[in-house]
């Protein structure tokens, strides 16, 4: 196996308005788009046939941060920047309740996508602690346990699955990520740092066929 290399602001009540105070438009869910996706340079969001304000050039391994959508069923699209929108990356149907808050990720690669929404538990982490999840975008068949230092942050998570919310100590771990079912059973490692009061979570991405940032790599997004 490879060893992975270290890894709202228009305020309006309408779907695709990014965040410009605390006060949240009515009946809206507060959503953070996640580009995971292999090979993909860039990407932006839509929400329905409206581009997302704060989700318009999301790089690899980036985020948009938490934009405000209308709560609802709406149809979501990632395409890549670079493509000028002429084929969807993905595309799907979500569902977020109001005064909610999700992440949307993209993952998989460019020429295999894939997607997950994930509801987010944003209470603040007890003092001096961080809070980490793992969410695994690899579309290989690998189940993932997951530790910061020795302490299990995650298991068992297999493709297109994540973890629930785990308090650590902040500071600065390091991570691996590996499946015990195959022979050299760490596939990634990196040296992350988690700061107090913060909210994390740990991506897996790539694939065991890829090279460079399309190989399996870990990378560490904030949450809050």
């Amino acid at each position: 196996m490879k060893k992975i290399l270290s890894l709202f602001v228009v305020a309006a009540a309408f779907a695709g308005c990014s965040k410009s105070s605390n006060s949240a438009p009515a009946n809206s869910a507060d959503v953070m788009f996640v580009n995971g996706c292999a090979g993909t340079g860039s990407v932006y969001v839509t929400d329905g046939s409206t581009k997302v304000t704060g989700a318009s050039n999301i790089a690899f391994a980036g985020t948009s941060g938490y934009q405000y959508i209308t709560a609802g069923s709406p149809d979501i699209t990632f395409y890549v920047s670079s493509l000028g929108g002429t084929d969807p990356l993905k595309s799907f149907n979500a569902s977020f309740a109001a005064n909610t808050h999700y992440s949307v990720f993209v993952g998989g690669i460019i020429t295999n996508s894939s997607y997950v929404v994930t509801a987010d538990d944003v209470s603040a982490p007890p003092s001096g602690n961080a809070k980490v999840r793992f969410i695994n975008l690899s579309n290989d068949t690998l189940s993932e346990n997951v530790a910061a230092n020795t302490t299990s942050i995650a298991t068992g998570i297999t493709s297109l699955q994540a973890s629930s919310f785990t308090d650590i100590t902040a500071g600065t771990y390091i991570i691996k990520a590996g499946d015990p079912a195959n022979i050299g059973s760490v596939v990634s490692t990196a040296s992350l740092s988690f700061s107090a009061g913060k909210i994390y979570t740990v991506m897996l991405t790539g694939t065991l066929s890829g090279t460079g940032t399309s190989g399996l790599t870990l990378t560490a997004i904030n949450n809050n």
